[in-house]
This record gives C-alpha cells, sequence and structure tokens, in this order.
C-alpha cells in the first residue's frame, strides 16, 4: 500500500505545484498588463479564469489530504 501511496503521492505533489506556478504566472501577468484589461473591460473573464485555476490547485491538494488521511488509516 505505501508504494502505491508513494507514487500518487508523488504525482499529486507535481499536479499541485504546476497548478500553483499556473495561478502565480497569470497573476503576474494580469498585473503587468491591467491598464490594457481595463480599457478591454475584460476583468470578469480573467476573474472567471483566475476561480478556475484556484479551484483546479484546491482540488489537487484536497486530494492530496485525503490521501496522506487514507495512509493513516
Amino acid at each position: 500500500m505505501q508504494r502505491f501511496y508513494i507514487c500518487t503521492s508523488r504525482q499529486l505533489r507535481r499536479l499541485e505545484t504546476k497548478s500553483k506556478s499556473l495561478i502565480y504566472s497569470h497573476f503576474n501577468e494580469t498585473l503587468n498588463d491591467v491598464e490594457v484589461i481595463r480599457a478591454l473591460g475584460l476583468e470578469q473573464r480573467l476573474f472567471e479564469d483566475s476561480e478556475k485555476r484556484v479551484d483546479t490547485n484546491q482540488q489537487y491538494t484536497f486530494t492530496s489530504y485525503v490521501t496522506i488521511r487514507w495512509l493513516a488509516v
């Protein structure tokens, strides 16, 4: 069971880190282009895109915590 956990945990950490990196890069790009975003009225679209990225990251984080609890049982 621990072998299965190690492989799963490693992949979940990789996915979580990648999704977190995408959040930071999206935020950085948004800050750099804030004038253009406001001029084109794309605030809501970027807000929704940011929410999707955070939700994806939270799914990986939650799944990672669940696997840790699963191993403890």
